[in-house]
C-alpha cells in the first residue's frame, strides 16, 4: 500500500470534551488512527506537564513508528486494557 495523508480528530470524553486533531501519514487508515492516538497522548502528557509543573521527558511531539500484528483471542483477553513499556 502506498502512504496517504489523513486528518484524524479524537475527542476525549472528559469534562471539557477535549478534542485533539492530528495530521498524519500512514499506509492504512488503521495505522493513521494509531499514530494520531499516540500523538494525542503525547500532547495530553505535555499539557498535563504544563498544568502541574512536572517536566515531560521529550520536548515536542515525535511521530511514532507503528507495527500491528494479529493476536489470539486468549492473548487479547489476557492483556486487554494493558500497556507495556520497553524503554531501550
Amino acid at each position: 500500500m502506498s502512504p496517504a495523508n489523513y486528518k484524524v480528530t479524537i475527542t476525549e470524553h472528559d469534562y471539557a470534551y477535549t478534542t485533539y486533531t492530528a495530521w498524519v501519514n500512514g499506509t492504512s487508515r488503521n495505522q493513521a488512527m494509531v499514530k494520531a492516538a499516540a500523538l494525542a497522548g503525547q500532547e495530553k502528557a505535555r499539557r498535563e506537564s504544563e498544568r502541574t509543573g512536572r517536566p515531560v521527558a521529550v520536548e515536542g511531539l515525535m511521530e511514532p513508528e507503528i507495527k500491528m500484528e494479529a493476536c489470539s483471542l486468549d492473548e487479547y483477553w489476557e492483556h486487554r486494557e494493558e500497556v507495556t513499556v520497553n524503554a531501550g
